[in-house]
């Protein structure tokens, strides 16, 4: 594991770990195994100097010689730095957060720590991009206080997605998502890329895809992996 500092806007720096695996260990990229790491390094060393990024890479940048090239390994950080690769939060506007949290919680399953039924906003616990429940008006006057954007009026031109191991899940989590309520727009079907795929709305009239595509691989935590 090779440890360096990189500097997090406004807060000087953090330790970033950057690990390659051995091979024939066993071993798999996952957060669990970051935390293990975070905890190990606790252990030994410190609390605060255990790291707060880790990265697994396949092998490590070296001179001819054998050495650690460091330098490349910061220049490669500050590049990914410089990029917008990722999703954090996708946050639904909806017309009454009490059947939406009922909807995607008890519904669907989502997990929050929310327990009532009229809460302000709402953050589930996803797997990688977190979904976030806010009310339709007061988001809009979140972007533009003075002149919120006007609420459309028909399709927004986005869509949800929950990709599926196979043709079966699918058809398992759109009956799931009808028990619930929501308002099947495409039955389980063949696609013609050679998918398999459904469509429902929920009580806002968002529109979710659940699909299998059987020329993606899916890792043992349900994420894509492209």
């Amino acid at each position: 594991m090779r440890r360096n500092r990189r500097a997090a806007p406004g807060t000087g720096q953090v330790v970033k770990a950057t690990v390659v695996l051995t091979k024939n260990r066993g071993y798999q990229p996952s957060e669990e195994l970051k935390r293990e790491l975070q905890e190990h390094v606790k252990t030994v060393t410190a609390p605060y100097k255990y790291p707060r990024i880790i990265e697994f890479v396949e092998e490590l940048p070296k001179t001819v010689s054998g050495k650690i090239q460091r330098k490349l390994i910061r220049n490669r950080d500050e590049e990914k730095r410089e990029r917008m690769n990722r999703v954090s939060i996708l946050c639904l506007g909806v017309k009454d957060i009490t059947a939406s949290l009922r909807f995607y919680r008890d519904g669907l399953g989502f997990e929050t720590t929310e327990k009532g039924d009229t809460p302000q906003v709402v953050f589930f616990n996803s797997r990688g991009v977190k979904l976030e429940l806010y009310p339709l008006r007061l988001l809009a006057e979140d972007i533009d206080p003075a002149a919120p954007p006007v609420t459309p009026g028909g399709f927004g031109g986005i869509t949800l997605a929950y990709n599926v191991a196979s043709p079966a899940e699918v058809r398992a989590v759109v009956e799931m998502a009808r028990r619930a309520g929501a308002k099947i727009v495409k039955e389980p079907q063949s696609v013609f890329w050679g998918g398999y795929h459904a469509y429902f709305a929920d009580p806002d009239g968002y529109y979710w895809e659940v699909a299998h595509n059987p020329g993606w691989q899916m890792d043992e935590n349900g994420e894509i992996k492209f």
